[in-house]
């Protein structure tokens, strides 16, 4: 396109170098073959770069989903094999639509049975925890909590909201368990599309095991 405009301009130099001012007032057809030329030279690929950014601009978007399988399948064998099933662990929970959360969760897991406690610095930060948020009770719902975010998110992107761009489900694991130790859920919107809530956060701080 840059390349078209460049021969559109030297073109025009050089028609308008033939064409003085006095030829055109004494010779009225060059005028005439000067306005076609023009005309022709300088509006026509205008009026088809218009076009080209409005069709650009009405071209419909193809939402896409952005997770991991396959290191979810791999981690979550690698939990399976690695047998344990007394381990603690301390998790918080973010999101852009409600902020921050100044509280955290520590959940014991012994002998497959699973208790909490909230961790606060406030009664009134204890008083504002929601008991929902105590529901990552271990890593196999951790694991199921996943994919269950996928098969909702792939679903979501397949009616192609207008605006969406994309959806993302990253997660990381813990290198030696695979137990996930990192879950974050956000989209990506164009501009013209104000969405809020865009962003959610599962975050361990420190997890340990004990019947290795």
């Amino acid at each position: 396109m840059l390349a078209d405009l460049r021969i559109l301009y030297n073109d025009c130099r050089e028609i308008g170098s033939r064409f003085s001012l006095t030829e055109i007032s004494i010779d009225p057809p060059n005028l005439v073959e000067y306005t076609r030329c023009m005309m022709k030279k300088f509006f026509v690929p205008l009026l088809c770069l218009a076009l080209f950014f409005v069709s650009c601009s009405n071209q419909e978007l193809t939402p896409y989903l952005v997770f991991n399988e396959a290191a979810y399948n791999t981690a979550k064998e690698k939990w399976q094999n690695f047998n344990c099933t007394n381990y603690s662990f301390t998790y918080e929970i973010n999101n852009d639509a409600t902020g921050p959360n100044y509280s955290k969760v520590a959940m014991t897991v012994k002998d497959g049975i699973s208790t909490y406690k909230v961790i606060a610095d406030s009664q009134e930060d204890l008083d504002r925890f929601d008991e929902y948020d105590a529901r990552f009770v271990s890593a196999e719902y951790l694991f199921d909590f996943i994919w269950e975010v996928y098969e909702d998110e792939k679903t979501f992107v397949e009616e192609r909201p207008r605006g969406l761009v994309s959806e993302t489900i990253d997660v990381k694991y813990d290198e030696s368990s695979g137990f996930p130790i990192l879950i974050e859920i956000y989209s990506s919107w164009s501009p013209e599309v104000a969405v809020g809530g865009n962003w959610w956060s599962f975050k361990i701080d420190d997890i340990k095991f004990s019947n290795l």
